[in-house]
């Protein structure tokens, strides 16, 4: 069944496994992703008409990128829609779920910027992940240390995403 609106996705959580990334050959007839252009649709969607109580749905729609990408190689747009959608939801604790995608393989490391990281705030983002327990805390403390970016830097680059995927 396809997705008929984001209204009617929004209405049950349990229709939202119509997005999950799921093995198999999609409708071109190729290996792959069945839902990605599902999933894509949905992004597209959110894009346009994104709401304060769609971060769950966000969140699902990230881990589902995240399985395809951890499947495959190569980035898709369709992973940094969904890191830039819950981003825009401005929750700390998503910082886990972003440094997730963009480990998700390789080139997916390279495509997911690190002004990401910091959805909520630099001062915020830092003083969370120092003092979480969490098992990537020691790893990404290391990544961001290479270069903590600037407010200034994180607006524009959400900015020029924000542009570069329509929102």
């Amino acid at each position: 069944m396809p997705v008929e609106s984001l209204d009617w996705l929004r209405a049950d959580p349990e229709r939202w496994a119509h997005v999950d990334y799921v093995r198999g050959v999609d409708d071109d007839g190729v290996p792959g992703d069945v839902n990605r252009s599902t999933r894509e649709l949905v992004l597209g969607m959110l894009a346009r008409d994104h709401l304060p109580d769609d971060a769950e749905l966000v969140r699902y729609l990230l881990r589902q990128e995240i399985a395809a990408h951890e499947a495959s190689w190569g980035y898709g747009d369709s992973l940094g829609a969904a890191a830039l959608l819950l981003v825009d939801c401005g929750a700390v604790e998503d910082v886990w779920l972003v440094w997730q995608a963009k480990n998700a393989n390789v080139d997916t490391f390279i495509g997911i910027d690190r002004e990401l990281l910091f959805g909520a705030g630099v001062a915020e983002t830092l003083e969370f992940v120092r003092a979480s327990d969490h098992r990537d805390r020691d790893e990404l403390l290391e990544y961001v240390n290479d270069g903590v970016p600037t407010e200034e830097d994180i607006r524009a680059l959400l900015g020029w995403l924000r542009e570069y995927h329509r929102f």
